[in-house]
């Protein structure tokens, strides 16, 4: 009987969205790989490895003339067992924790769809003597500093006659965003909003577009208004605006339709770019935040580059875990 494996990430540490821990520039993670075996592994060694990487469908590389779809941000490993050569794993289940720190660069997010993906991921390796390799796998979820600046007045964007008017033109998800609109000559039956996204792919001078309509909404009116407010609530994962990845780019497009009663199957069309970010309206990125270009790995600096295995974090000062029952005895300093 093979031996299990599998890798756990302390929910303790990251952004929790959607119920999921999410990593940014900076964040310290740790976790443990379990091994699972009814008998003695005899030589045996566990390799961890964390891989970051963009991919581009290979057809969509070839196209490019680039046949390496893969291009890695970094690759590093460590050894959680058999550091000094293989060694003995006991019968039982067996943790053995790690802890992995990003580095102070705005690497792409993670993002998968058809065409390409940005990944992160953990990989175990038990490597037995005379037994084939097991693997086990765990992605990381990870989202860059993308910062939301704020405005000195409200954008408005005017077409036959119509106007709409936003309060900013960033944000981040989960945000609800008023929509103010105003038809002077003829009242409005219906306005319909609708959140677009542009990802932009390829290598080489080849780039392809991918336009989805990612989230919209309706709003109709029993009698014609002139002017009012709507309220457009975007949707709370998301995946931030892009422009420094080398294989895709993503951006945004709110487009916005009113319906004017006077002239139906006719409606005015007005499109406003947008950027999603990460952080909230004023809040700036560290100063010590490098551009993911501008820090590569191969650079003398590479230690600082890349994400390393830390210590792990010791809470010997921690608080006693509550208990309803009764309060906790804590100790007066």
């Amino acid at each position: 009987m093979q031996s299990e494996i599998k890798i756990d990430l302390y929910p303790e540490f990251g952004l929790m969205m959607n119920g999921e821990a999410v990593y940014a520039p900076g964040s310290i993670f740790e976790g443990d790989v379990t091994i699972k075996t009814e008998t003695p592994l005899q030589k045996a060694t566990l390799k961890m490895l964390f891989i970051g990487a963009e991919n581009i469908r290979p057809d969509i590389a070839a196209m490019s003339g680039v046949f390496l779809e893969q291009n890695p941000f970094f690759a590093v490993r460590t050894m959680l067992v058999g550091k000094e050569g293989p060694s003995e794993i006991a019968a039982g289940t067996h943790q053995y924790p790690f802890a992995i720190q990003f580095p102070m660069i705005n690497y792409p997010p993670s993002f998968e769809h058809s065409m390409c993906k940005c990944s992160f991921r953990l990989v175990a390796i038990l490597q037995v003597t005379d037994q084939p390799r097991q693997y086990c796998e765990r992605q990381v979820r990870y989202i860059p500093y993308i910062e939301t600046n704020p405005l000195k007045s409200h954008h408005t964007i005017t077409s036959q006659n119509c106007s709409v008017t936003l309060p900013s033109l960033s944000y981040v998800p989960s945000d609800e965003i008023p929509i103010s609109y105003d038809s002077s000559q003829h009242g409005i039956s219906a306005i319909t909003v609708k959140l677009r996204r542009r990802l932009s792919y390829g290598v080489e001078g080849t780039i392809n577009h991918i336009d989805e309509y990612v989230f919209q909404t309706e709003t109709k009116f029993h009698e014609p208004v002139v002017r009012g407010t709507t309220y457009f609530e975007l949707p709370e994962i998301l995946t931030p605006s892009i422009d420094y990845s080398d294989c895709m780019a993503m951006s945004y497009t709110l487009e916005i339709s009113l319906k004017r009663s006077k002239f139906l199957g006719c409606a005015v069309q007005l499109k406003v770019p947008i950027t999603i970010g990460t952080m909230g309206p004023g809040i700036h990125t560290p100063t010590e935040l490098k551009p993911y270009k501008k820090a590569k790995p191969g650079t003398p600096s590479t230690r600082n580059t890349v994400p390393s295995f830390v210590p792990r974090i010791e809470y010997e000062d921690c608080l006693p875990e509550y208990d309803e029952c009764r309060l906790p005895d804590y100790q007066v300093v």
